[in-house]
C-alpha cells in the first residue's frame, strides 16, 4: 500500500505554522512581562519616595516639638550639623538647622533610604526666647534680608517671600 499525500505536495507546513505561533505567543508574554514589571518597579519607586517624604516630614515636626517646649534650641543648634538623627520607618532622618542672621533659621531635614536615595525638605523658622516657642515661617522660601534668586530650575512648593528683590534666572 503507497501512502496517501496531499495532491499540493504540502509537506511539514502545520509544523512551520506552529512554530510561527509559537515565537509571536512568546514576544507578545515578554512584552507583557516588561511592561507588568516596569509597572511594579514604578509603584515601587513610589512608595519609597513618599516613605522618605514623610520620614523627611516627621524630622520637622519633631524640630517643632523641640522649639515649642525651648524657644532658645534653635540658637543653640544652629549650624552644628545634625542635631536630631531618627530611624523612621525605616528611613534614617537627620534635622540640622542653619543661620545667617541669628533670627531666622533654616531647618533641613534629610531622610536616606536604605538604598541611599535622600528627600530633603526644609522649614524656615523664627527663633523665640528661653522658655517661649519661636514662630514658623509658611513657606517654601522666606529670606528676610536680602535678595532671594531663583535659578538653574529651581521650583518651590509653595509660598515665596522676601523683603528685597526677587530674581528669577
Amino acid at each position: 500500500m503507497k501512502p496517501i499525500r496531499g495532491g499540493s505536495g504540502e509537506r511539514g507546513s502545520a509544523l512551520l505554522i506552529v512554530l510561527i505561533l509559537m515565537v509571536v505567543a512568546a514576544g507578545v508574554c515578554g512584552a507583557m512581562l516588561v511592561v507588568h514589571t516596569s509597572r511594579a518597579r514604578s509603584s515601587f519607586d513610589a512608595d519609597l519616595r513618599i516613605s522618605r517624604m514623610y520620614a523627611a516630614e516627621a524630622g520637622l515636626e519633631l524640630a517643632k516639638l523641640e522649639v515649642m517646649a525651648n524657644g532658645g534650641w534653635l540658637a543653640a543648634n544652629a549650624d552644628k550639623g545634625p542635631v536630631i538623627t531618627r530611624n523612621v520607618g525605616g528611613n534614617t532622618v537627620r534635622v540640622s538647622v542653619k543661620t545667617e542672621d541669628g533670627s531666622w533659621f533654616t531647618v533641613e531635614s534629610a531622610s536616606r533610604s536604605p538604598d541611599g536615595t535622600v528627600t530633603i525638605l526644609t522649614m524656615n523658622m523664627r527663633g523665640g526666647v528661653e522658655g517661649r516657642g519661636g514662630s514658623f515661617a509658611d513657606y517654601a522660601r522666606f529670606v528676610s534680608k536680602g535678595v532671594l534668586d531663583i535659578g538653574d530650575y529651581a521650583s518651590y512648593g509653595g509660598k515665596v517671600h522676601c523683603n528685597s528683590n526677587i530674581n528669577v534666572v
